[in-house]
């Protein structure tokens, strides 16, 4: 029969621990960036139909705004900080 101390228990238990939290932290961050991916490629789609309809669309990330034009004078700017993509699965 095994005879285990206290000690090396608990160091079982810690290395266990600490393998569920890598693989949940894992999981957790894969899944992220494959909503992450979905909505660039999104953005991407809208940015496409709209420059195919004649607009010009200019993403600035530093002051986290959108600006489009057109070549008739139509232009504007919005600030990207207060919008969140909506889904609905019509």
């Amino acid at each position: 029969m095994f005879r285990f101390s206290i000690r090396e228990l608990m160091l079982v238990t810690l290395v266990a621990a600490m393998g569920v939290g890598w693989w949940l932290h894992y999981r957790s961050m894969s899944l992220a960036m494959a909503d992450a991916k979905k909505w660039r490629t999104s953005a991407g789609a809208l940015e496409y139909i709209l420059s195919d309809s004649g607009w010009d669309i200019r993403w600035n990330p530093e002051t986290d705004t959108v600006f489009a034009s057109k070549n008739d004078g139509q232009s504007f700017g919005i600030s990207t900080t207060h919008f969140e993509p909506g889904f609905s699965s019509k």
